[in-house]
């Protein structure tokens, strides 16, 4: 392991030096190959202080000094259009959340809830190529999480509930409903401990009304069994019960598990709002609830060893 002077915004920052600038205090790190230490300290990830913040780069084996320089550098054109181009990834998700919108209106509630989907899978993709253009660096003028937050909202909570309104899948008055799953996903969202990456869970209820209420529609249950149930789930946003966050688990093997068997639980889910309403469609919607139970399954197991440890 070795230290290497490297220039960050412009300027050089070697071992120990210290400097006014808080950009100088950010966090760098690929595959645990590089990292700058704050404040002295041996943590890759420890609190800053002030904004006078000690810096090290310390470049292990598997680490050329070059690939230091290049990662603490500022970025160039090219890898600033790779950010936007990430950015602009997730941004087509409001382009599905205004389709399926319209949908909706059109009472094609199949095509809006297969849109929804597609949403599903944006999200589920964008924070790995974001991780891999390093957004945070080379297109900092975007906040991906907030950009990220906002579509999730539309399309995972707004948009699901009108569906839900416009399929006539709820008890009249629909208001107290819709308002109580309005409110409290938006206070699960806000919360700044509803995603823990680090441990792989997200805190409460992940607001998946979108998969809720497609399966709702699919299963065309009762009225009062579908108002009993989202106002469970409501308050099951703001319970301290953690569920498995999928992209963010710690080990590799987990993650792959989990994007594969979404992936055909999301392929079944379109084949089945393909087919006219009918056995077919059942038999396929059934079928696709073996991913959902497993994943909770998995996330009260993963929940309850963690509270364990």
């Amino acid at each position: 392991m070795r230290t290497v002077p490297v220039k960050i915004g412009g300027a050089e920052i070697s071992e120990r030096s210290r400097r006014d600038d808080p950009a100088a205090c950010q966090l760098v790190d690929r595959s645990g190959a590089i990292r700058i230490l704050r404040d002295g300290t041996s943590s890759a990830d420890g609190a800053e202080t002030n904004t006078l913040c000690a810096v090290s780069v310390v470049v292990t084996h598997d680490a050329s000094i070059a690939e230091a320089a290049a990662l603490t550098n500022d970025p160039d054109r090219g890898e600033r259009l790779r950010g936007y181009l990430a950015h602009a990834y997730t941004a087509t998700g409001l382009l599905l959340v205004l389709a399926a919108t319209h949908l909706i209106l059109a009472e094609r509630f199949a095509l809006a809830i297969i849109a929804l989907i597609a949403c599903v899978v944006v999200d589920a993709t964008d924070g790995i190529l974001a991780r891999r253009v390093r957004v945070t660096e080379t297109a900092r003028l975007i906040d991906g999480r907030r950009l990220d937050d906002i579509i999730d909202y539309l399309s995972f909570v707004f948009v699901p509930l009108l569906l839900a309104v416009h399929a006539d899948l709820i008890l009249t008055p629909v208001f107290p409903t819709v308002a109580a799953v309005l409110v409290t996903s938006v206070i699960g969202f806000s919360r700044v401990d509803a995603k823990q990456s680090a441990q792989g869970f997200f805190q409460g209820f992940p607001s998946y009304w979108n998969v809720v209420i497609g399966y709702l529609w699919l299963f065309q249950t009762p009225h009062m069994f579908n108002t009993v149930l989202l106002l469970m789930l409501a308050v099951l946003v703001l319970v301290p019960v953690r569920f498995l966050y999928p992209t963010q688990l710690p080990r590799r093997a987990d993650r792959r598990r989990h994007y594969v068997l979404g992936a055909v639980w999301g392929v079944v889910c379109v084949v089945a709002l393909l087919l006219p309403a009918g056995p077919g469609r059942l038999a396929l919607a059934t079928a696709s609830l073996a991913y959902p139970a497993y994943y909770v399954y998995c996330s009260i197991r993963a929940d309850l060893a963690a509270r364990r440890a």
